[in-house]
């Protein structure tokens, strides 16, 4: 290799320096032009990025329906997975909304009305229970079930509907059968009828005639039944008059009877009935009177002592010394020869014993003895009268074998009194009141009444009671309180 010299290393240094500014010039250029470009493409790429972060995230790549999309096969060449997403949507709105609806182009507004839809389903339509969260599908499989049962059963109402129509058709036809008989039976009841009218009109006429000639024979009867009758008025004046002198008469008689009737108050009041024929215990006695004695369940008698009997009455009016005697009986069942009967009351340390005495003032097996019962009785003893009280008196007497007499005559055995009438003292202003007058000569009226009863019965000499002492001759005094 031959020596370089000083001149020939100077040119190729200089070479060299040449050739490696030239490189370094051409790479300084090619670096600048690579690093611009780079530049460029670092800010697309970052501006693209960007873009992509309001599109889609790494975590939507991840989604099964994206990695199907990224597949060549699932979308059309040259379409882009954003078209078919944005496809996608647009059938859903249509088949939601439908192609000719507002809300085709807005799948958001779309979902919003079938969300809306399927609210307003779930009220209208409560009895299918439409849960809240149920889809679009579902629902719609749920309607399209119950719209095919309504179906069901509009077909099957029709069907009914149809044979009901059928059964009508029938009916009508058996209706209007029965419509033309009956029609028939009309025409010829009408006949019927014509005809009876046309006879009975012809009797009607006869009738007539024969009315007229039977008028004309009782206008004669009349004649002569008049002047019949007037004979008959004569004698029955003359009768009247014979029956005025006969009536005067007798009320001569009866008061000379009254005056002459011997008193019987005690002999009558103090007689008894029967007797205590055997004690079966403290509640149950029985009496020697038997079914042919006209005794009957209900009746109460007084027991007396078979010593002392009756005590003897004095004043008959006063509530001094009663015919209290040592209980109560009651007849529960009557046999042939006794009866059964429950003690209703025994007086403090008494009791009864074979032979005791029984009595009741209406009853008497060989008499009915007539009664007067007159004014207000209390029962209850309340001190208040009330006017069924009488009323229950009258109905003892006549159940217990005695008769109601309405006014007292010189055939009355026995005048029972109610309380005597109360006359109130209204003062000077209280009668200023026409209320207050009208009551005091009510009361006035009802005291001169009870007094005339009371003069009338004394005038005939019969024994006149007040209610308790006509309630312990009967034994009923315990009885008539409960």
């Amino acid at each position: 290799m031959p020596t370089v010299g000083p001149q020939g290393s100077r040119g190729g240094l200089i070479t060299a320096t040449v050739v490696f500014t030239i490189l370094f010039v051409t790479a300084t250029i090619f670096a600048i032009y690579f690093g611009v470009d780079d530049n460029k493409k670092t800010e697309l790429l970052a501006t693209q990025a960007n873009r992509t972060k309001d599109i889609y995230s790494a975590q939507d790549m991840l989604n099964q329906r994206f990695k199907e999309l990224s597949k060549p096969m699932a979308r059309k060449p040259g379409t882009t997975i954003m078209q078919v997403a944005f496809q996608d949507a647009q059938d859903l709105a249509e088949l939601v909304s439908g192609k000719s609806s507002a809300l085709a182009a807005d799948p958001h507004a779309a979902a919003e009305q079938a969300s809306k839809a399927l609210d307003d389903a779930r009220q209208r339509l409560a009895g299918l229970n439409l849960p809240a969260n149920l889809n679009l599908v579902s629902a719609i499989n749920a309607l399209a079930g119950y719209a095919a049962e309504q179906h069901y059963q509009n077909l099957a109402l029709r069907v009914e509907q149809s044979n009901a129509a059928g059964d009508a058709v029938k009916q009508i036809q058996l209706m209007q059968a029965k419509l033309d008989g009956m029609t028939q039976d009309i025409a010829a009841a009408n006949k019927i009828k014509d005809d009876y009218l046309a006879k009975l009109n012809e009797e009607h006429v006869a009738y007539l005639a024969r009315a007229r000639e039977l008028q004309q024979s009782s206008d004669q009867q009349v004649q002569v039944m008049n002047a019949q009758l007037q004979r008959a008025q004569q004698a029955v004046d003359s009768k009247q008059k014979e029956l005025d002198v006969e009536t005067q008469l007798a009320n001569k008689l009866n008061a000379k009877i009254s005056m002459t009737r011997i008193p019987v108050n005690d002999p009558l009041l103090r007689q008894t009935d029967a007797q205590i024929a055997s004690v079966a215990s403290d509640d149950v006695v029985y009496i020697n009177l038997g079914m042919g004695d006209h005794v009957v369940p209900g009746m109460t008698f007084e027991v007396y002592s078979r010593r002392d009997g009756i005590p003897k009455q004095d004043d008959l009016m006063s509530e001094d010394n009663m015919p209290i005697g040592l209980g109560s009986i009651e007849v529960e069942r009557v046999d042939e020869a006794v009866s059964e009967c429950r003690v209703t009351k025994l007086e403090i340390g008494r009791h009864f014993t074979v032979g005791d005495l029984i009595a009741n003032l209406v009853y008497d097996r060989n008499t009915k003895f007539r009664f007067v019962v007159y004014g207000k009785f209390d029962l209850g003893q309340t001190g208040v009268p009330r006017a069924g009280d009488a009323q229950k008196i009258k109905a003892l007497v006549n159940e217990w074998g005695g008769a109601i007499q309405k006014d007292i005559n010189v055939d009355t055995d026995f005048v029972v009194m109610g309380t005597t009438p109360v006359i109130k003292d209204f003062s000077d202003e209280d009668l200023q009141d026409p209320v207050n007058r009208r009551l005091l000569e009510e009361q006035k009226a009802d005291y001169q009444a009870y007094e005339d009863e009371l003069d009338k019965a004394k005038s005939l000499n019969i024994p006149i009671m007040n209610q308790n002492r006509f309630l312990y001759f009967c034994g009923y005094y315990d009885n008539a309180q409960r």
